[in-house]
Order: C-alpha cells, then sequence, then structure tokens
C-alpha cells in the first residue's frame, strides 16, 4: 500500500487512485507529479535501475537522487512506489510538513518484510537524522530509503554521523537525474499536451517545440504543454489552425501568468480587493495557510487582500480543502514565483518575516534555501540572503532544526558568512550533542576565515578540533572524518596567517585519517578528501614544494570528477576552484597547462554564475587575474590585459563594500595590470596602478607581516622597473634595495618557496646598479643570483630556465661595461641557449628576448674577433625581427633597425641587405 506519513503515517490512498482526483488549484496543479496526470515515459532505464536496487538482498539501503528542479525525481518515484506496491511492499512517502515517524507498535509503523520509505525535499525535513534512526528502529525485515532532493551539500554529509541509521552494515548510493539524452521534447510535450486536454475537456493543438539550447527538464515541457492547452485549445478546433510554438524556457513563467488571471478572477468572485493577489499568493506560498495565529497574522500584513478572515479562506480555497497551494503547485513554480515577487517588491520582506512562528520562520527558510539552489530564469535576483538573514532570529532554539538548516547553506564558493555566524552562535549558544557544538565550530571557523578574520578564525577552528578529537576518541569510524575536516580547517588558518609548516602538519594528519578509513566508507570520505587535497596542494605551495603541490591539486581534481558526476550543483564550484589552482602552473614553467586549465575553470564559474542565485564575483576575479597571468607568461600581454582589467574593475567593486577582505585581492590585480602595461611600454599608466598595489602591500604587511611580506616585495619590485623605464633610476634602486632584504630574510626562513624570488630580486638590482652607471656593483648581486639559479635548475630546469636566462643577460652586461667582453660573450651564449628551448615552447614570449640576446651577442663576438659566429646571430636576430614587425608593426621596428645595423657591421652590405 501506499502510504503519506501524516499523523501517525495515515494511509492515503490506494496506489489505484493515485492521480484520480481533479486538480484542486486549478490548471497548474495538473502538473503535481503525485497525480500522474501525464503518463509515465522516458524512464524506463532511471525506474528499472531503481526497482533493482529496491530488491538487492542488502538489508538496509540508503540512496539519495539528487536532480534540479521539475527533472522528474518525485514523478520517478511515485512510479516506482506504484509497482512496488502492488508486488506487496510496504511503501511510505514522507514531507517536510509530515509527521516524525512514531514508535514501534499498532500505529502504522513500517514494520512489514519489505519497506519502501521515500522522502520528499529531505533536506527540508527539520529532524532528518531522528527521522532516519527511528526507522532503522522500528523496522525489520528489508528497509530502503529513498532520499529525494536538489544537491547534498552539508545536510547529506552530516547524516552519517547524525544518524544512528548507520550503526551496522547499511549501503549508501548517490545518483543524479538529468534529463535523458536521447529525450523526444516534441513527443513528450505532445503526450503531456492530450493529457491534458482530457483533464479540461478541451482539444488538443498541434504543437511545435522551439529548440532548447540544452536538454530540458519535464516539467518545463509539461508546462509549455499546459499552457499551450489552456490558451490554445479552441484555436485547434479550427480546420486551418497553426502549429502552436511552445518554449520550455519560458513556460513556468507563463504559466504563473496565467494563473494570475485565474487568482485575480477567484478574489473577485469572493468580493475581494484585486490589488496585491500576486503577493498574497507568494505569502501562501512561502508561509503556508497554517491556522497558527502568528502565522496568519504574518500572512495579513503582506498585501490588503489578506486582511480579513474571508481573504485567508480565500487564499486557501485557491488549494482546495486538502491541501494549501503550496502542496499541489510544483515547487519549482512555487519558487519561481516567491523569488519573482520577492525581486520586484523587495520590502515584501518585512511582512513575511517579523513575528513568525519557529516552524513557519523554518519553513521560509528551507524553501528560500531550494531558491539559491535552483533560481528561476527570470531577469534579476530576489534578495533571498538578506531575507534568510532576518528569518534566523525567529528559528526554533533547536539543535537538530538549527543544523539542518546549516546544512542546506552553500559552502562554495563561498557560504552566506553573516547567516553562518548567527547561526553557529545559536547552536554554540544551545545544550546540543558534544558533537554537534563541534560541528558548529567548524563551520563558524570556516565563515571567520571567508571574511578575513583570520585570529578568530584560528580560534574556532582549534577548539573545532579539541571537541572532534574528543568526540572520536569513542568511535573514530564514525566521527574520523569529522576530525579531518576540522583538521582541514584549521591547516587553512594557519597557511592564511603563514604557519605553512603548522599547517601542513594537520593536514597531513587529516590525510591520515581518510586514507586509512574503511573502503565501504568512500561515499563519505571522497568530499572530504578533496577538501583536504586542495588544503594540502595550498599549503606545499606556499612552502615551495611545487612537486607535491601538483601532486595532490591532479588527485583534487580526479576525485572532484567524480563528485560531479554525481551531484554537480555540490561539487561544480568546489571543481572550478581546484582548476584554477592548476593555474599556479604558470609559476611552474607551464603556463599553457595553467591557461587550459583556467579555462574550463573560468567556464565553470560563470556556467554556476547563470544557473545559481550566488555572487561568484571573487571567484571570477580570482580566475580572471590568473588567466591574464598565463597569457603574459604566453607573450599574449595584449589579451592579459583586457582581462586583468576586467578582474580589476570587479575588485574594485568587491573591495569597495568589504576592504578588509578583499583589499589584498585589488593589490593583486593592481600590481599584475601595471607590470602588463609597463611590459608594452605603457610605463606612466603603469606607475599609478603599481604605486596604488604598493600602498595597499604596505599597509597590510605592517597588519600582518608573515602574510604579506612576499607581496610587498612583489610590489616594490615592479614598479622598481617601471621606474628604471621611465628613467627614474635613483628612484627604482632603493625600491630593489628594500625587496631583496624582504626577500632574503623569507629565503632564510622558507628557502624552499622564497629563493627563486631572491634570485629574481637580485638579477633585478644588477640592472638597477647598471642603471646608475655603477657596473661594478651591479657583478655581485647579479653573479649570486645567476650560481643559485644554476643550481635551482639542475632540479627543476622547466621552471628556472627563463629566469637563469634573465640573470645570465644581466651580468653579461654589466662584465661588458667592465670591459670583460670574454666573461659577457659566455652567458650570452648560455642565455641564448636557453632561450632557444623556451621560444619553441612558448614562441611568442620569448622569442624578442631571443633576439636582443642574440644580437648583444652578436657585437660582444665582433669585439673578440669571432666573425663567422658573430654574423651568425645577428642574422638570427634579424629574421626573428623582421617576424615580429609583420605581426606587431612599429612595435618592434626599431629594435630590427639595430639588429639590422650590427648584421652590416658584421659582414659586407650585400650580406645585410640579403
Amino acid at each position: 500500500m501506499l502510504e503519506r506519513a501524516r499523523s501517525a503515517w495515515r494511509r492515503v490512498a490506494p496506489p489505484g487512485a493515485v492521480g484520480t482526483r481533479p486538480s484542486d488549484a486549478g490548471p497548474i496543479g495538473l502538473l503535481d507529479p503525485e497525480r500522474r496526470v501525464v503518463p509515465f515515459t522516458g524512464r524506463d532505464t532511471d525506474l528499472t535501475e531503481l526497482l533493482d536496487w529496491c530488491r538487492a538482498r542488502h538489508l538496509v539501503q540508503v540512496r539519495l537522487m539528487t536532480g534540479p528542479g521539475g527533472v522528474g525525481k518525485t514523478r520517478l518515484a511515485v512510479e516506482a512506489v506504484r509497482r512496488l506496491a502492488r508486488a506487496g511492499w510496504r511503501c511510505t512517502w514522507i514531507r517536510p510538513a509530515d509527521d516524525a515517524p512514531p514508535g514501534p507498535g499498532p500505529s502504522g509503523a513500517p514494520t512489514a518484510r519489505r519497506t519502501l520509505v521515500v522522502i520528499d525535499d529531505a533536506a527540508s525535513h527539520a529532524d532528518l537524522a531522528g527521522v532516519l534512526t527511528r526507522l532503522r528502529a522500528t523496522t525489520t525485515g528489508l528497509l530502503r530509503v529513498l532520499l529525494l532532493d536538489r544537491t547534498g551539500r552539508e545536510w547529506w554529509y552530516r547524516l552519517r554521523w547524525a544518524s544512528d541509521l548507520w550503526n551496522g552494515d547499511v549501503q549508501t548510493s548517490r545518483t543524479h537525474l538529468v534529463p535523458p539524452r536521447d529525450q523526444d521534447e516534441q513527443a513528450l510535450a505532445t503526450v503531456a499536451a492530450q493529457a491534458f486536454a482530457r483533464r479540461l475537456g478541451t482539444s488538443v493543438p498541434t504543437l511545435t517545440v522551439r529548440r532548447p539550447a540544452g536538454r530540458v527538464c519535464p516539467l518545463d515541457l509539461h508546462a509549455a504543454a499546459l499552457v499551450a492547452v489552456t490558451d490554445g485549445g479552441s484555436a485547434a478546433e479550427q480546420p486551418a489552425a497553426l502549429p502552436v510554438e511552445i518554449d520550455p524556457a519560458s513556460a513556468p513563467g507563463a504559466l504563473l501568468d496565467h494563473e494570475r488571471s485565474r487568482w485575480l478572477a477567484e478574489a473577485g468572485r469572493a468580493g475581494l480587493p484585486t490589488d496585491d493577489v500576486e503577493d498574497a499568493v507568494a505569502a501562501g506560498m512561502l508561509l503556508g495557510t497554517a491556522s497558527d495565529d502568528a502565522a496568519r497574522e504574518a500572512l495579513r500584513r503582506t498585501a490588503p487582500v489578506l486582511a480579513t478572515d474571508g481573504g485567508v479562506a480565500w487564499l486557501r480555497g485557491l488549494a482546495g480543502p486538502a491541501d494549501g497551494i503550496d502542496r499541489v503547485v510544483p515547487h519549482r513554480l512555487v519558487e519561481q514565483h516567491v523569488a519573482r515577487r520577492l525581486t520586484a517588491t523587495p520590502w515584501l520582506a518585512d511582512g513575511w518575516t517579523r513575528g513568525l512562528p519557529p516552524a513557519v520562520a523554518h519553513r521560509v527558510a528551507t524553501l528560500l534555501c531550494r531558491v539559491q539552489i535552483d533560481p528561476p530564469a527570470e531577469p534579476g535576483r530576489a534578495p533571498v540572503e538578506a531575507v534568510l538573514g532576518r528569518v534566523a532570529d525567529a528559528l526554533p532554539p533547536d539543535p537538530a532544526a538549527l543544523a539542518g538548516l546549516l546544512g542546506l547553506l552553500p559552502q562554495q564558493p563561498a557560504p552566506p558568512c553573516g547567516l553562518l555566524e548567527a547561526l553557529t552562535s545559536r547552536l554554540l549558544d544551545l545544550d546540543g550533542t558534544p558533537a554537534s557544538w563541534a560541528d558548529a565550530l567548524t563551520h563558524r571557523a570556516r565563515a571567520l576565515w571567508v571574511q578575513g578574520r583570520h585570529p578568530e578564525a584560528l580560534q574556532s577552528a582549534s577548539e573545532a578540533v579539541a571537541a572532534w578529537r574528543a568526540v572520536a576518541a569513542d568511535d573514530p569510524e564514525r566521527y574520523g572524518r569529522c576530525l579531518a575536516r576540522s583538521l582541514c580547517a584549521l591547516g587553512v588558518v594557519r597557511n592564511s596567517l603563514g604557519r605553512y609548516q603548522d599547517a601542513l602538519t594537520v593536514l597531513t594528519e587529516a590525510l591520515g585519517i581518510l586514507r586509512t578509513s574503511s573502503p565501504r566508507d568512500s561515499e563519505w570520505d571522497e568530499p572530504e578528501l578533496a577538501l583536504v587535497l586542495r588544503a594540502v596542494s595550498t599549503a606545499n605551495l606556499s612552502l615551495g614544494r611545487y612537486a607535491e603541490s601538483d601532486e595532490a591539486g591532479l588527485e583534487e581534481v580526479v576525485v572532484l570528477r567524480r563528485l560531479v558526476r554525481r551531484d554537480p550543483v555540490q561539487y561544480e564550484a568546489q571543481l572550478a576552484w581546484a582548476l584554477i589552482g592548476g593555474g599556479q602552473a604558470a609559476d611552474h614553467g607551464r603556463p599553457a597547462e595553467a591557461l587550459e586549465a583556467l579555462t574550463e575553470g573560468l567556464d565553470l564559474w560563470r556556467r554556476i554564475a547563470r544557473r545559481q542565485v550566488v555572487d561568484v564575483e571573487p571567484q571570477l576575479a580570482f580566475a580572471l587575474s590568473l588567466r591574464s597571468r598565463a597569457l603574459a607568461e604566453l607573450g599574449h600581454l595584449d589579451e592579459a590585459i583586457v582581462v586583468e582589467t576586467e578582474a580589476l574593475e570587479m575588485r574594485r567593486h568587491l573591495a569597495a563594500a568589504e576592504p578588509e577582505r578583499y583589499d589584498w585581492e585589488l593589490a593583486v590585480s593592481l600590481a599584475r595590470l601595471g607590470a602588463h602595461l609597463s611590459g608594452l611600454g605603457r610605463a606612466r599608466h603603469a606607475h599609478a596602478l603599481e604605486t596604488e598595489a604598493l600602498a595597499i602591500r604596505r599597509r597590510l604587511a605592517r597588519q600582518n607581516p608573515r602574510a604579506y611580506a612576499h607581496m610587498l616585495a612583489s610590489s616594490l619590485s615592479g614598479l622598481g622597473v617601471t621606474c628604471s623605464r621611465l628613467g627614474r633610476f635613483a628612484e627604482a634602486l632603493p625600491l630593489e634595495q628594500e625587496a631583496v632584504a624582504i626577500r632574503r630574510d623569507l629565503a632564510a626562513e622558507a628557502p624552499e618557496r622564497h629563493e627563486l624570488y631572491l634570485t629574481r630580486s637580485l638579477s633585478l638590482l644588477g640592472r638597477r646598479y647598471a642603471d646608475l652607471g655603477e657596473p661594478a656593483r651591479a657583478v655581485e648581486p647579479t653573479l649570486e643570483a645567476v650560481e643559485t639559479l644554476r643550481r635551482l635548475s639542475d632540479g627543476d630546469p622547466d621552471r628556472h630556465r627563463a629566469d637563469l636566462a634573465s640573470a645570465c643577460t644581466n651580468l653579461a652586461a654589466a662584465y661588458a661595461d667592465l670591459g670583460r667582453v670574454a666573461e659577457a660573450a659566455d652567458l650570452l651564449r648560455e642565455a641564448v641557449g636557453l632561450l632557444r628551448d623556451l621560444a619553441k615552447q612558448c614562441p611568442a614570449r620569448f622569442r624578442p628576448e631571443l633576439a636582443g640576446a642574440c644580437s648583444t651577442c652578436a657585437s660582444l663576438l665582433m669585439a673578440l674577433g669571432l666573425t663567422d659566429e658573430a654574423v651568425e646571430r645577428a642574422t638570427e636576430a634579424v629574421a626573428i625581427r623582421h617576424d615580429l614587425v609583420e605581426l606587431h608593426g612599429a612595435r618592434y621596428r626599431e629594435d630590427l633597425d639595430v639588429s639590422l645595423a650590427i648584421l652590416s657591421e658584421a659582414c659586407d652590405p650585400r650580406a645585410a641587405v640579403s
């Protein structure tokens, strides 16, 4: 039999009766999947897989089925229930508004030999963990629990330790439902139109489906067919009726527009004012139509039409006496209408959120969280997060309910910090379990870290680790991964505070916990493993351990690709972060590889921004800035400037709103764009940007020297280069001297990370002395740079060849000025060899440098009387610069003239002309 858990899980209707009662909510109610108005079709493979899962021999199995709203999760579950019930299974359906299942006894709890429990909108249950625990205690025989929701998020993760259902041998699986690849939109829309026309007693119009950009959710197709039937049925009776074109993308909105007319008509018949009818319906959808006095008062505050008992009765009547309008209208349409009204009239939130009873506040919060997960395709963004923040104070003082809502909030790309902090503060004030206390501390640390409040985050993260250690000591199998997550949070905070080795220590412990856990727990361990691998990669990068950083980053991407297949909403943002992290390869001598990863990561962020009501501007800016760096490393400075300019605009906006959080990123874009402009000869513009970046970094370094000293040194060097290009040599020298002093201290503490940057500053310091006509002073720092880079190149040539070539060229210039021509020529030969290899891999970046080195080398070789070799080098320089002039015009014309003059000196005029 089919049961719905409501007041002791009472029976609602036999399987054969499901879908037979007419719609009480008007035409829109025909989309209710539990009514089965549209025949089940197109999901045979998914249904077979679900039935096979139910019939397997394992005693207890839990499956999470995720998918976007309207994809058909509930309809698939309804069909499975119908077939299993016919085969003698006891099937129970639980929805968020239903009461918790009762204890064992004659009350109707599932005690049959084979039981399927479907929990729809699973994350919205105030105490889902408790429901699952009671299911295990009251069920004998085979138990199958099917959880339906948009995404897993934190609520799914915490079930493993918060519910006793998993005390024993329980198999867990996940599946993500998407529109079938071979879906025939035309056929599905026609079948739906025929079913709706039969129910409404009208003719079936001839439909043609506007070709969608991608695969369409069945609900959108059904909504489009329903609009066509209600609007075009009479036209179809005419012999010459033209086909009705339907657009699935706009169908939900069109259907709501159609319903608006019905709502107005019903209000007019009831003698009610018709102003604000849409707002009144949105309030009913959001708040429900409960009889609680406070809930009724909240409804009345929303719109004049609800100011009387008659108005509230009218609202209830829109859905019929059996259910509220929120129960018979598909959730995706409920959410779209609520979001529409919030976007159009955001001041309504005041009436919707004031004085709510706890149960209603919890309902409002869960519905708005669903709006964020799967937003409607409407212009503008509803102020969902602001409304959630106002509802937070009215939430029930119940640890389970608060933790459940906490589990609905997104953690990637960044959590809603204000709401997350408010919820964790309330949880920490309640008498919850030690585990819930530890969990709240972990989330609080994350919120504080995202806000840039690192010292506070360190305290919360340390307390969370201590709390989880105590909890996990008694049951490591159940709580080990929780300890691993808290260790990961502590490692991330320590790394942000410049305590890199301390960070790696706790992260290594977390990695060890996850790698030694039971293989059957991989479903729960992999999300934690991805988080820890990201933190390990970052910590190793901070310590200059690039191979270890790359290894962890590559493994993270592999793990996340698997997770994305199971639940893209939950894990796509993490995958985008991981791919952007791969952009660090630009600094490892692999800019092309970095650009590929960054391109995929940027595409993901843009897709997330289109799909979710989430502000991903910080992530887009970060990815754009790294992309500009990779483009610059590849020699595409013009394109790099365009990309970094976009990132800078975003970061100025972010830093204006939250300077403490985003100032350091603003400085990154200022310094990076300045370097790109300087490299293209636009030194005056570059000087202004780099000066601004230096001022920000000086301030940040005073506040936290360990975290920002490296960035300060980078700005000093970059501004020194630009000053030199402007001919302001006296200003450039002290800037680079300060940079060298900072980097010597950093390299003494962490040579693996900072030694390379010290060599760059030493090489540049030699250039600054040479600019001032002091070649003798230039030799010592430049020679130190060359010797260090030769040693580093033995271990990692790809990463250090470019810097070694540059340092050799600088040292050669100093030797040449001192008359040590033979030593200078040898260094330039070495530089030319290195640059030839680099130019094969990255011609746009290194061919100009190769041409310059060849020309200078040719001049020195002529001074040494090595004419043949000088001609060879000069000819190579002329050939390269001819190509550069053809590609870039006047930018390289003067360089070509110099090379031609050198070539003419090395051979007869006829050879020069040829």
